[in-house]
């Protein structure tokens, strides 16, 4: 383990942190989340359901960058826990503007490609979501416009339309695939 190899034998002082008579300090690469890695470092030294339990109380964006850490330092087990706690909450969003934000955050150019091709299928699965709803939408508009049509929109379309209406950016998202 990494640090199991750099601080072998006797010149590990871990009540004062000190290695060889220095302070042990760990830099973290701006790109990594540090409280990621101070949870996923102190993870290795508490019980598991502890750790399951600190995970379960983090939001799928939040369990992103600890997925990344915990593959940095290659431990195993954290990695299926936190990719199927993140899976499952990413799979139950229903939300448009929150899977928009989702689809957003994994466009985002600070995720490394690994975490973003990992979760590939769960975004997927979003897009292919939000584009049915957005056919959806479009097709009960039509409907709603033709008199002769109306009756064949059920009630549950027709809330889910006046939902989206109330969304900032429905009006745009309908003209986008209308012009398609």
């Amino acid at each position: 383990m990494f640090f199991a190899q750099a601080c072998v034998g006797d010149n590990l002082n871990p009540a004062t942190g000190e290695f060889n008579g220095y302070e042990l300090t760990v830099t973290v690469d701006p790109r990594y989340d540090a409280d990621s890695v101070y949870e996923v470092l102190r993870s290795l030294y508490v019980p598991e359901f502890e750790t399951n339990e600190w995970l379960k109380g983090k939001k799928w964006m939040e369990l992103l960058p600890i997925y990344e850490v915990a593959h940095l330092f290659h431990l195993n087990e954290m990695m299926h826990v936190t990719y199927a706690m993140a899976s499952d909450a990413i799979c139950s969003i229903e939300d448009f503007d929150d899977i928009n934000t989702a689809l957003e955050i994994f466009k985002s150019p600070t995720l490394q490609d690994f975490v973003s091709s990992r979760f590939s299928a769960e975004i997927g699965g979003l897009r292919r979501g939000l584009e049915e709803h957005r056919k959806e939408q479009v097709r009960t508009m039509r409907l709603l416009r033709d008199p002769f049509r109306r009756h064949e929109v059920s009630e549950q379309q027709y809330q889910s339309f006046l939902d989206a209406v109330k969304s900032s950016s429905w009006a745009q998202q309908v003209k986008d695939c209308a012009d398609e």
